[in-house]
């Protein structure tokens, strides 16, 4: 069964499109560096979460001044499951951490280079009543746009004419 397109999917892609496809990537390389398939990382929420896995959840919007200019800045929260023994759980997001850092520090999304806020431990819902250990990294990923969406430069030949 195909789910119908969402209105505004067929728009280009904005610069949250593009931050979410590189903390994707990174996730995916976190799980093959750790033994395990690049496909334990998703996109997005997936509709039945598996463990271990990983996925890039909705970003927050926020101001990121910087000494020069007040920058735009989106932090994407990137949630990692863990499964097994209290201590196999623990084990692996140490694990989670060190090389999760490491890839997500040192991502570089278009010009901006990404950076690790917070890296720790939560409890998540993952089906209503139902938590599981976890991680959640968030990471800033900087914009330094005045809009979030790509703008035509030039209009098209027969407008404006009249």
């Amino acid at each position: 069964m195909t789910t119908p397109p969402m209105p505004g999917e067929n728009l280009p892609p904005t610069k949250l499109d593009d931050a979410r496809e590189q903390l994707y990537l990174a996730a995916s390389r976190v799980w093959v560096a750790l033994g395990w398939p690049a496909d334990r990382a998703f996109p997005y929420p997936p509709r039945q979460v598996l463990t271990p896995s990983a996925w890039v959840d909705v970003p927050t919007l926020h101001l990121a001044p910087t000494e020069r200019a007040r920058a735009m800045a989106a932090t994407f929260p990137i949630v990692f499951l863990t499964d097994g023994s209290q201590e196999q759980q623990v084990k692996l997001q140490d694990r989670l951490l060190a090389h999760a850092w490491d890839q997500l520090d040192n991502l570089t999304v278009g010009q901006h280079r990404a950076t690790v806020q917070s890296a720790g431990p939560e409890d998540l819902e993952v089906v209503p009543g139902s938590f599981v250990r976890g991680l959640a990294i968030r990471v800033q990923i900087p914009l330094a746009v005045q809009t979030l969406c790509p703008q035509k430069l030039a209009r098209d030949d027969d407008e404006g004419t009249g």
